[in-house]
């Protein structure tokens, strides 16, 4: 009997993904802040709301919403995943269901217009969820959705939960720094590979010293070898990819049917399955 685990690209043994939600216009520091540690995030659109082109932004709006123009300019870097956040930001596990399907598969229509590739997630606006809401973004062709309540466990999601993927926690939640100094230090040799999910919105750090609290929290999870930065997309369809690993009978071989290669760790070592290819264990 061989025992395996999943281990990251690079055969590193935790990952590393944000969330950034809505689309302002504080968001164009904090792309400049992702770049300059070589960090990867989702950037969650209302498509609905973001600006025409030149287009007289009201004196009334707290955050100021990105025009379209600028948004294609910012998240178009393969670095960065675009994903649905509601073509009007509508609360979809409160109205009528005609209307959440309208919110969730319009948003996703433009965004893929604009950007000229698949929008594959979604984030429930306001956290508003329910069977429904989920069932529905299932059938507008979204892989996972997040949801806003957390699960610091650092689990990677279950099987057939990813439609509601809870995020390890919010850059602004008393325990995020302690949380992230706990995922540093862990020793993950034995187990499963580790997940960290955060999440924010880039006007969350629009008060004093805010930037330079994030900048140190950036600066702190950057960089680290035995860590892989990814996207949201690229951690659902990584897992998936290690789950859809056939295995012999007698676990001496196994066959990676998808486009991903795979990475796992086993009794024997750790093996690199390339996409398409059936190798030993032995």
């Amino acid at each position: 009997m061989n025992k395996f685990t999943v281990v990251f690209p690079g055969f590193k043994t935790k990952a590393f993904t944000m969330s950034f939600d809505d689309g302002h216009d504080s968001d164009i520091p904090l792309v400049e802040l992702l770049k300059k540690y070589d960090l990867k995030a989702s950037f969650n659109l209302c498509s609905g709301e973001l600006y025409p082109d030149g287009a007289e932004i009201p004196t009334c709006y707290k955050h100021v919403p990105l025009s379209r123009k600028k948004a294609i300019e910012l998240f178009s870097d393969d670095r960065f995943e675009v994903v649905s956040h509601g073509y009007h930001h509508c609360a979809v596990g409160h109205i009528p269901t005609a209307d959440a399907m309208y919110d969730m598969l319009m948003d996703r229509r433009e965004l893929e217009s604009m950007f000229g590739k698949l929008v594959r997630g979604h984030v429930y606006p306001y956290g508003s969820i329910s069977k429904d809401a989920i069932e529905i973004a299932r059938l507008c062709g979204f892989v996972y959705a997040r949801r806003v309540e957390r699960d610091s466990s650092f689990l990677l999601p279950e099987p057939g939960t990813w439609l509601e993927w809870r995020g390890t926690g919010h850059f602004l939640d008393n325990d995020f720094d302690q949380l992230l100094d706990n995922f540093i230090r862990m020793d993950n040799r034995y187990y499963n590979g580790r997940l960290f999910f955060a999440w924010a919105h880039s006007f969350d750090f629009l008060y004093e010293g805010g930037w330079e609290k994030l900048e140190s929290q950036l600066a702190k999870i950057a960089g680290r070898d035995d860590i892989w930065y990814a996207t949201n997309i690229e951690i659902h369809d990584y897992v998936e990819a290690y789950r859809s690993l056939i295995f012999f009978a007698d676990s001496t071989k196994v066959y990676n049917p998808t486009q991903i290669d795979v990475y796992l760790r086993h009794d024997k070592g750790m093996t690199c399955v390339k996409a398409g290819e059936t190798i030993s264990l032995i």
